[in-house]
């Protein structure tokens, strides 16, 4: 990502992923996993996938509460809401991703 300041994470200096987690932070993109940590190594959930793709097409954590302690809940509902699910019924939202 050009042009993108790195920003104070817990992440390998010069890891592959340190300047798009930092964008994607200063975004509004990602939080991390708590405590300010990042696993860009690690799987990612059904609902996790979902907030940051609602987050990067401009849903607002706060306004549509899908941040904060019930933000899974509340991205699942969200999601059904405006279709991101469509034809995805039976996927389970905490489970990891998989191609």
């Amino acid at each position: 990502v050009t042009g993108v300041q790195t920003c104070a994470l817990p992440i390998s200096k010069g890891h592959w992923a340190e300047k798009y987690i930092a964008y994607c932070v200063q975004q509004g993109i990602i939080a991390g996993k708590g405590n300010n940590t990042f696993a860009p190594s690690a799987q990612v959930t059904g609902s996790e996938a979902a907030k940051m793709l609602l987050v990067a097409v401009g849903y607002n954590t706060t306004y549509e509460g899908i941040g904060g302690a019930t933000w899974q809940v509340s991205t699942d509902v969200l999601s059904n809401q405006v279709g991101l699910y469509k034809g995805l019924e039976t996927i389970n939202t905490s489970a990891a991703l998989t191609r």
